[in-house]
Parts: structure tokens; C-alpha cells; sequence
């Protein structure tokens, strides 16, 4: 749980191995735009794989976001992809925290010219 006023938000966690190398590429990002200290949750507590329907008991989830919302009380929140970023869009409607979107770290195993896109998507949204 980071310290910090930004909030970085994925859907789930994965069920790879931590850290992988996209893990790593995100965390020296992070480390390398002084967000070291960011706040990283998911809005889905339980592991799952890529398009894994949603538990049926979705709430438990939410209550435990809620309360990281309320702990942290982030400024930014930093979205990785279009789904997340449209869930937070709706769940916090109207809330005054603005939402950045950034593609997915995961992406960045797909080679350099992706690791600088999202690298340069990162260091905007952090100074946006």
C-alpha cells in the first residue's frame, strides 16, 4: 500500500509468476518518475486469467476498493486499459477524482517500441 496521492488501478491479479518482467517494467517506471511511493490495487481481488468472467459476489470486492479509496484518497487515478478505465469511470461518477487511462504494463512483453509507448503514457499521466 503506497503512501503516495496516485492510485494505479488493473482489473485482477494475474495468476503469473511476481515479478514478472512486465512487473519489473512497471515498477521501474514508477521508481524512475518519483511515484515509487503510488498506491497499486485491482479493482478484483481474486486471481484470474485474461476475459475470466467476474465472481458471482462481486461485492466483497467493491467494499474492499471502497475502503482503499477511502485510505488512500487518491489524486490521480491511473487506469491500466479501456475496461478499467470505463469501471472506474462509472463507479465514480461525479466523485471530482479525475481518471487517466494508460495501456496495460503487460503489454510491454511485446518488445521495445511498446515498452516507450507506454513508458511515455506513464510519465504523462503522472505529470498530466
Amino acid at each position: 500500500m503506497g503512501t503516495g496521492p496516485v492510485m494505479f488501478v488493473a482489473e485482477r491479479p494475474s495468476t503469473g509468476h511476481f515479478p514478472s518482467p512486465a512487473d519489473r517494467f512497471l515498477y521501474g517506471r514508477l521508481e524512475k518518475y518519483g511515484a515509487a511511493d503510488s498506491h497499486l490495487t485491482d479493482l478484483i481481488k481474486s486471481r484470474g486469467r485474461v476475459h475470466d468472467p467476474y465472481p458471482d459476489d462481486i461485492a466483497r470486492h467493491r467494499r474492499v476498493f471502497d475502503r482503499e479509496m477511502a485510505i488512500v484518497q487518491p489524486r490521480p487515478i491511473i487506469a491500466f486499459g479501456q475496461k478499467v478505465y470505463d469501471l472506474l469511470q462509472f463507479r465514480l461518477a461525479e466523485s471530482g477524482i479525475e481518471i487517466r487511462q494508460v495501456w496495460h504494463y503487460s503489454v510491454a512483453r511485446w518488445g521495445t517500441e511498446k515498452q516507450s509507448i507506454i513508458d511515455a503514457q506513464i510519465r504523462k499521466a503522472l505529470k498530466s
